[in-house]
């Protein structure tokens, strides 16, 4: 479950922000952690059918039937500028960083990322 809400300030310019609470406790079941987060991204609408973004977000998984309990904080931000062609086509071109933060040193990592895709509506 997520709850989010957008704000469009301008024609231009749109704000979201969701939230993901925890809403059961993994304890008493089979499955095996606990997660919450939260992202906020702002995009920009560009000429030329062309769109810019930023976003961060941030989660939190807690591994309760572990042992030794493991709970990993996630920091993730990213960048992205879009471009459509014609009606159903677009392209994406964007760059993320993520860095994990564990109770478990070992468990510790993070990663740079290049993307570029494309989307076809239909």
């Amino acid at each position: 479950m997520a709850l989010g809400a957008d704000f469009k300030a301008t024609d231009d310019d749109i704000f979201k922000l969701t939230y993901a609470p925890k809403v059961e406790d993994s304890t008493e079941v089979t499955r095996n952690s606990d997660a919450w987060g939260w992202e906020f991204t702002y995009t920009r609408r560009l000429p030329w059918d062309m769109t810019a973004g930023v976003g961060y977000s941030f989660d939190s998984v807690d591994f309760k039937n572990l042992v030794p309990n493991r709970k990993d904080d996630s920091k993730t931000w990213g960048v992205q500028l879009a471009k459509d062609i014609g009606k159903q086509f677009s392209l994406e071109l964007g760059y993320e960083t993520r860095d994990r933060q564990s109770n478990i040193p070992s468990k510790n990592a993070g990663n740079d990322s290049v993307y570029f895709g494309g989307a076809w509506k239909f």
